[in-house]
């Protein structure tokens, strides 16, 4: 049942793009690429981290996450990203 669906899908999907304008296509994956770097490129104003970069602890382990959801406080400084 898994692989029905699955080849459904891409069945589903190569159809979809063949019937889509190319064009729509190129700007959806260039906005969304425009999107990312703006949001990736938010940085700290007072020492200079990226905003989505958060500390995880997880099973006693500490690492770093970029995580796509700004926080409202630095991870690295706790100054307020207003």
């Amino acid at each position: 049942m898994f692989l029905l669906l699955m080849v459904s899908n891409v069945v589903g999907s190569y159809v979809l793009m063949l019937t889509v304008s190319p064009y729509f296509i190129a700007t959806f994956f260039a906005g969304f690429y425009l999107f990312g770097y703006l949001l990736f490129s938010l940085k700290c104003s007072k020492c200079g981290t990226p905003i989505v970069k958060n500390e995880l602890h997880l099973f006693g382990v500490n690492t770093h996450m970029w995580i796509p959801i700004p926080r409202k406080t630095c991870a690295n400084c706790g100054a307020r990203l207003d």
